[in-house]
Parts: C-alpha cells; structure tokens; sequence
C-alpha cells in the first residue's frame, strides 16, 4: 500500500482528481482515499485524470504500490494554441476569421448545459430540447458529462489564443441538439432520430456529427432518418466505435463513420496519452500518424481523423485532452465542411441527393489513405485535407 499525494507545477494541490484504473473509475481524491489497495490494479499502469489544464498521467502499478509516500506532479497542458496537431493534420496552418463561414453544421450528443458569454462556445445554438417535446426539459440542458461541451469545442471554439486551441470550423453556424437518454449519459436511438430531423429540416443543416453508436441493436429507423437526410444533401458523420467492430449507424451506406488517429512526439513523458503513443504502431513515416488500436476500421470506415491527443478548450483555455471516435467524429465533419466551404459548385447546389452525392465525391477526392501501401483495409477513403 502507499500513500499518495498530488501537486501540480506551481505547487499548489489540485482540488479533486478522478482516479482511474483500467478505465474504472472506483475512488475520488480527496475525501477519504488516501491508500490504493493492491487488488485494485489488474493490469501494469493506473491512470490519475487531472481536473482542467492537467495532462493525464500513467503511474506503473509497481510505483504506486510500493511503500512509503508516492509524490505525483501533474504536468500542465500546453499552451500552444490556437493551433494544434490535430488542425495541422488536416493542412490547417494558420488563423481566419472565415474558416468554416457559410457553412451551417449540427451536433447531436448527450446534453449541452447554456454557455456564459465568457465560453470560446458561446456561439453555438442550443436546441437541447428539440428531440424532447418540451423546451423546458431540464434534462436535455444538463449534461452528466463534459462529453458534449468536448465535441463542440474541437468543432467550433473560439478560442484564439496560446491558452486555448481553436476549434475546426469556428465561424460556421452551429447548432447542438441533445439526444441524451433519461437516466444515463448515453445516447437515445430514438432521440437521435429526431435530431437529426430536426437539424435537417428545421435548421438546415448541411453536416451532421453524431458521436454515439450500439455494437448490438441496428436501428432501422435511424438508418432511414440519415437515408432521408441525405436526400436532402446531407452528410451525417458517426464516430465509429471504441472497438474493433463498427457501431450501428456506422455500419450503414449513408452514415460516414470516422476512426481514431493518434500522433507520436507532442505529449510529456509518462502520461496516459504517451503510454497509448507508444504502444502504437506508427502508420505513416514523416507524419508519425497511427491508428489508434482501439479504434473500429474496416470497410463500413469512410474516413479516419485525429482523436487521440487532442485537447479541446473551456472558456478560452485549454480543460483537457481526450481520446476515442466520439473525438475523432466532430474534426472528420469539420474538415469535410471546410472543403466543401471552398467548392463554388457545391455552394451552388439545391440541397438534394445529387447535392449529397457530389459532396461525397469531393471529399473522396480530398482524402489522404495514409500509408505508402494504401489504406491497408483500415478504411474505403482516409484523411480528409484541405
């Protein structure tokens, strides 16, 4: 057993940190965990997540469970913005204030709780309670997790400073539906449903993000929402699954599904995004991209995007750097909105199936395979760069 205690670099002691192992999450510290019982520890490392600003880190088990006191410093998230790896990925070099103008682009996840006017995504439209039947639902406005205030941050922030990191597509018009379920954080099938409903048809969306998926129930009825959708010339990405097998919807013709790429050499040593780095096989030389092992690929995969190592920002700084498909979801939609931004023919389309049809072909032509041998089966298209 040992003790543990936790500062950070300028020497004051964080006020909570979520401790997890293995990606369970069994104690928060302070109030009352002071000692890690062995038999906590199935596997080699334990992961302390930080509050907001703080790198992950990944301790060996064999550390944490040695006598004595285990002092652990919590390195603090770059301040490199308002670009980061994940931008540069994608051939985004430099600032505009018209990157992503003109577009318009939903977000479905779980909730979004109203942003103050200090938030770098103040500017997003909250339709939380478009799929609930009442605006005054306070479930679709009060999030269980950070996890939609993430995705709409790496979309959309505006966070233009070394502090913070810009989102993808800061100046398109964005809004966010919530699909959230009742009593749990995941998603509703038939919620999901009626947001893209109603971001296709009430707000005129032209890209839809949908962070969410089932390995087990395919849902007709979803299925039929993005077929309509796209006769209505839009693109519905999905993320495609923390797992070796697609989700359902990504598994469908119409739904664009997305997988995770991780980037060596931009994270401090022994922190839980480093240990994932190093464990990768590198896929492309000169690029030092990987695919993240965990990431669903395949055939029913369009697309692939950074979602390993990005950091999205809260109220102009950075919060925190996460990873997964749900991730890698709202940066593939955005760089797919910011081609098509820049394509006269598609700006001048009627938003129907051909309209639908052309976009894909745009976004085929501009996708990178990775990888002198091809996609290698990962994926039918690649990276999309602008």
């Amino acid at each position: 057993m040992a003790l543990i205690s936790f500062q950070l670099p300028n020497g004051t002691t964080p006020t909570v940190i979520w401790i997890f192992v293995d990606g369970r999450q069994p104690q928060e510290w302070p109030g009352g965990l002071d000692w890690f019982a062995p038999t906590w520890l199935p596997g080699p490392f334990v992961v302390f997540a930080a509050a907001d600003g703080y790198w992950d880190l990944a301790i060996p088990t064999k550390d944490v469970v040695a006598p004595g006191q285990l002092l652990l410093t919590l390195p603090a998230l770059p301040a490199g913005g308002p670009l980061g790896w994940w931008h540069h990925a994608h051939r985004i070099t430099r600032m505009s204030a018209q990157r992503g103008a003109g577009m318009c682009i939903g977000i479905v996840d779980e909730a979004l709780a109203p942003q103050p006017s200090t938030s770098c995504i103040a500017h997003v439209h909250n339709d939380g309670a478009a799929a609930w039947g009442s605006a005054s639902n306070t479930r679709s406005l009060t999030p269980w997790t950070d996890h939609a205030h993430a995705v709409c941050s790496l979309m959309t922030s505006r966070a233009n400073t070394t502090q913070g990191y810009g989102g993808m597509a800061p100046y398109a018009e964005v809004f966010f539906a919530s699909a959230c379920s009742d009593a749990s954080s995941r998603l509703d099938v038939g919620r999901v449903e009626a947001c893209i409903g109603h971001l296709s048809e009430t707000r005129g969306c032209e890209i839809i993000s949908i962070s969410s998926g089932d390995l087990e129930d395919p849902s007709p009825a979803l299925q039929n929402a993005v077929d309509e959708a796209a006769d209505f010339g839009i693109l519905c990405f999905f993320a495609a699954g923390n797992r070796a097998t697609p989700l359902y919807p990504a598994t469908y013709p119409q739904c664009l599904a997305v997988a995770a790429l991780g980037q060596r050499g931009h994270t401090p040593p022994q922190t839980q995004i480093e240990l994932i780095d190093s464990t990768q096989a590198q896929l492309l030389p000169g690029h030092n991209f990987y695919v993240w092992t965990s990431s669903a690929t395949g055939p029913e995969i369009e697309f692939c995007a950074p979602g390993v190592g990005v950091i999205w920002s809260r109220d102009y700084v950075s919060a925190a750097v996460t990873y997964g498909t749900s991730f890698a979801c709202p940066l593939g939609a955005a760089a797919a909105a910011l081609i098509l931004q820049n394509d006269p023919i598609y700006r001048q389309m009627s938003p129907d199936r051909q309209r639908y049809n052309y976009a894909l072909r745009v976004l085929r032509a501009a996708a990178n395979p990775l990888g002198a041998g091809g996609n290698r089966g990962l994926w039918q298209y690649g990276l999309l760069q602008l």
